[in-house]
């Protein structure tokens, strides 16, 4: 892809194997349209290095400075040639992943499944425990010293401890 009339790819690393059997359809390429590619792209410096017991794979450094690199082990030609043109189609720019509406951040609620999953084991946990207390008639023990979120509690040395959670803590574990 071109950006204001410039293409972004400025190098291809071309990295095959003359022995190994991954790198068949990148041989069988370079003899057929290695050259023909070359002479339809003047600005691009196509490398090709040879790397036995390695995978194949192609590289390209982009305008920007940022590299990609794309596998391209038992492909065919046609494979081949699909490849190179995605990396040479790119304007070189780094993928980001974003997630929209599955994170969770400050508390807030989401729908995505794994926050649904921990929710419902959590809510499980405190139901059985609570019922367990109940049926052996066990006091609460309110104390001061437990957190209000039954995590752990910083020390004065900057280590932690880990508390066991009171009733009221397992109610405030119901509401969220």
């Amino acid at each position: 892809m071109s950006l204001r009339g410039v293409r972004q790819l400025k190098e291809l690393v071309i990295r095959y194997s003359d022995w190994d059997g991954s790198s068949r359809g990148v041989r069988a390429w370079m003899q057929k349209n290695l050259i023909p590619f070359a002479a339809s792209n003047p600005d691009l410096t196509i490398t090709a290095l040879k790397k036995r017991n390695r995978h194949p794979c192609i590289t390209g450094t982009y305008v920007n400075g940022n590299k990609k690199a794309i596998g391209i082990k038992n492909l065919d030609e046609d494979g081949v040639q699909q490849q190179i043109n995605h990396l040479r189609n790119q304007v070189g720019r780094k993928v980001s992943a974003t997630y929209g509406e599955l994170r969770c951040m400050g508390g807030r609620a989401c729908a995505s499944p794994m926050c649904l999953l921990v929710t419902h084991l959590l809510l499980c946990a405190c139901f059985v425990l609570r019922s367990y207390i109940d049926a052996r008639g066990i006091q609460a023990q309110r104390s001061e010293q437990v957190p209000k979120h039954p995590r752990r509690m910083a020390r004065a040395d900057g280590s932690h401890r880990f508390e066991r959670a009171s009733l009221a803590q397992i109610d405030d574990l119901k509401s969220i």
